[in-house]
C-alpha cells in the first residue's frame, strides 16, 4: 500500500498512487513487430511547490534472463498535472521515438485511465494517431498497459508491464 507524502498539494493526492520510482519487465509487441521483453525503470515524483508531477521511463531489451543495461531502446519525460475536477487527470508525455501526447484520464480509486487528444509526430519520428494509457496499483507492484494506433493500424496493445517499488 501506498502513503501520501506530507505536504502533499491537495490536488496531487488522487495520483500520489503512482509516485516513485518502479522497476520491472513487462513485453512490447505491434502487429509491425515481433514481441519483445524489456526491463523498465519508471520515475513519478513531485515537483516541489507545484502541483505537477514529473514523469520519467527508461527501457532496456531483456536479453538471456537480464537487462542489457549497455542498449537503452526507449525513452519518454513528461508531466502529469491535476485537471479542473478532483479526479481528472491531464499528462503531457514527449517520446524519443519523436512523438509528443497530451491526454486526459480520470483516477479511480487506485487507478488511472487516459486517452490522447492531440498526437504529433515530428517529421522524422514514429507516426501515431492515438494512443490510450492504463496505470493501476496491483498488490504494491504498478502495472501500466499502452495502446497505440497509426496511420495503418488501428487502436492496439503495444506496451504491457508490472513494476514493483525500487529503493
Amino acid at each position: 500500500m501506498f502513503q501520501i507524502p506530507e505536504g502533499l498539494d491537495p490536488a496531487l493526492i488522487p495520483m500520489a498512487f503512482l509516485l516513485g520510482r518502479w522497476e520491472g519487465r513487462g513485453v512490447v509487441e505491434y502487429p509491425t513487430m515481433e514481441p519483445m521483453e524489456f526491463w523498465s525503470r519508471l520515475t513519478i515524483e513531485v515537483i516541489p511547490g507545484q502541483a505537477i508531477l514529473r514523469h520519467t521511463s527508461e527501457t532496456w531489451p531483456w536479453v538471456d534472463g537480464a537487462a542489457d543495461l549497455e542498449t537503452a531502446s526507449q525513452w519518454e519525460a513528461g508531466f502529469w498535472r491535476p485537471g479542473e475536477n478532483v479526479a481528472d487527470v491531464e499528462l503531457v508525455m514527449a517520446h524519443g521515438a519523436g512523438i509528443v501526447e497530451v491526454s486526459y484520464g480520470r483516477v479511480r480509486g487506485l487507478s488511472v485511465e487516459l486517452g490522447t487528444d492531440v498526437v504529433v509526430s515530428s517529421s522524422t519520428g514514429a507516426k501515431a494517431t492515438a494512443a490510450t494509457r492504463t496505470y493501476g496499483q496491483v498488490e504494491g507492484d504498478l502495472a501500466y498497459a499502452y495502446h497505440l494506433a497509426t496511420p495503418d493500424q488501428p487502436l492496439t496493445g503495444h506496451v504491457g508491464a508490472r513494476l514493483q517499488p525500487a529503493g
